[in-house]
């Protein structure tokens, strides 16, 4: 299994806490990747984490509610 695809919920958490401090972000969606998730599919789940310890859950559904929940986190920064 390569870096950036973990194996268990509580790994991809840990490994997107880790990626989202190192990378110095305000916000870094992380979702399981992999056995036909994610790339090539109409939906998908995740979970947007903000760098204040914040964590949203995306439920699985097309990708474009996940796009506006990511939005709607980015905007809130803005504000």
């Amino acid at each position: 299994v390569a870096p950036e695809s973990p194996v268990s919920a509580a790994t991809v958490l840990e490994h997107g806490r880790a990626k989202l401090a190192r990378k110095g972000c305000d916000l870094l969606v992380v979702n399981a990747v992999g056995a036909g998730k994610a790339f090539g599919q109409a939906d998908n789940a995740g979970v947007i984490l903000g760098a204040d310890g914040s964590e949203t859950v995306v439920e699985f559904g097309p990708k474009a509610v996940l796009a506006a929940a990511l939005w709607d986190a980015v905007a809130a920064r803005l504000s």
